[in-house]
């Protein structure tokens, strides 16, 4: 079982400006907020969220909450 099986969508979060891309191709998303806050990280770079800070997904539809991994 390869680490991608399965996977609907992958966020490297490391965007300064416009759009949070999808790594996958199929879902993009928009910051909402004072986003993108781009932030040094352990691994590459990621994003900052302070108090209304989000990232809007419409697209990617309805998740099954108890069979989705989120880190």
């Amino acid at each position: 079982m390869a680490l991608t099986d399965g996977l609907v969508a992958y966020y490297q979060l490391e965007e300064s400006a416009g759009s949070v891309i999808d790594s996958t191709g199929n879902y993009n998303g928009s910051f909402i907020g004072v986003l993108p806050n781009p932030v040094t990280g352990i691994v590459n770079n990621g994003q900052q969220f302070v108090t209304n800070d989000a990232i809007n997904l419409t697209s990617i539809g309805t998740i099954n909450s108890s069979t989705v991994t989120i880190s």
